[in-house]
């Protein structure tokens, strides 16, 4: 009797071990097939991501590449009947490419240093110190980011015609009785002064980034420094800032690119700085289509155009493979979305 008892808990025991082993391989078989689901979702979105943002370059790069007489031949989509460079031969004749380089690229890095330096400052000062009227700045940084420039439009226009030296000028008042001004229209400080104070392209924006990145960094490394001997500013020299190396790359990077690609003040502002804003709306031109033959045929003018505007984005996107790497775990660190 006793040994039936034993052989059927023997029996039970393995009946729900092999009904286990059946369920485990459920499991295994529903996990694996909904990482298969996943990973086919996923790769459908990146292809459809990918179409999106890949059509427009890779249809001005076709169009860049065929004569103008494969423009409106319904048969040519995508690749030319006859491959030319013609394009972007005769964009080079008629433009200086390195000169809009060269000024488009120094007033972009020289304003991004600028500018991240100061929203540094401003953003670790909000953080991380407490005095009186620091709410109020903080809700003025907030405005900046929420009221576009083109509210302040003519008041800042007005300023830089007749820029007073931050109050300086109207010293002259009490020899001349007339203010001393001078015009700052059509001069590169309209980029550098702005961005010196903080307030250039998307300058609250930064302040932001820097006052939750130092908001969120903890006292006790601070005050270990007080303790070592580091006052307000040697603490922020040599604690801080060496640690907040994600939101510098972040916001230089993010500077820099629109910085390249402001049209606002350039139109404002400038008359013909070679910027590459000012180079785009001006392609037709500059580039003096049909000058030659003295008839301008309007399918040369749109190839060659388009050859032109892959011209000024190509430093970006080499600027974006390089540092590829560094703004994408820039942007990891400091949790920036949107």
């Amino acid at each position: 009797m006793r040994n039936i008892l034993s052989l059927s808990k023997i029996t039970t025991r393995f009946d729900s071990f092999a009904d286990d082993i059946k369920q485990g391989r459920r499991n295994k078989g529903v996990e694996k097939t909904s990482q298969i689901i996943g990973m086919a979702a996923k790769l459908v979105l990146l292809i459809g991501l990918s179409i999106i943002l890949l059509y427009p370059v890779l249809i001005m790069l076709s169009i860049s590449l065929r004569p103008s007489g494969d423009l409106f031949d319904p048969t040519v989509v995508w690749v030319p009947k006859v491959f030319t460079l013609d394009n972007y031969k005769y964009v080079f004749e008629n433009i200086n490419l390195f000169k809009v380089y060269g000024v488009t690229g120094g007033i972009s890095v020289v304003s991004s240093f600028l500018q991240m330096c100061t929203c540094c400052l401003a953003g670790y000062g909000i953080a991380r110190f407490k005095f009186r009227g620091s709410k109020i700045l903080f809700v003025l940084m907030l405005v900046s980011i929420i009221v576009p420039p083109q509210i302040i439009l003519i008041p800042s226009y007005l300023n830089f015609v007749n820029f007073d030296m931050f109050g300086v000028g109207l010293l002259g008042k009490l020899f001349t009785g007339k203010a001393w001004t001078v015009s700052l229209y059509n001069n590169v400080f309209i980029y550098f002064l702005p961005a010196a104070l903080g307030n250039g392209i998307k300058g609250g924006l930064f302040v932001f980034i820097f006052y939750t990145f130092f908001k969120g960094m903890t006292n006790e490394l601070a005050e270990a420094g007080y303790i070592d001997g580091c006052n307000r500013l040697t603490g922020f020299l040599h604690i801080m800032l060496p640690n907040a190396k994600a939101p510098i790359i972040t916001v230089t990077l993010f500077s820099v690119v629109w910085y390249w690609n402001d049209y606002y003040y350039n139109a404002i502002y400038f008359q013909d700085l070679p910027m590459v804003s000012y180079v785009l709306k001006n392609a037709d031109g500059m580039l003096h289509l049909g000058a030659d033959t003295g008839v301008s045929d309007p399918y040369a003018r749109f190839c060659q155009t388009v050859a032109l505007a892959l011209l000024l984005c190509l430093p970006l996107l080499i600027f974006y493979i390089i540092f590829q790497r560094f703004f994408t775990e820039s942007i990891e660190k400091i949790g920036l979305v949107g």
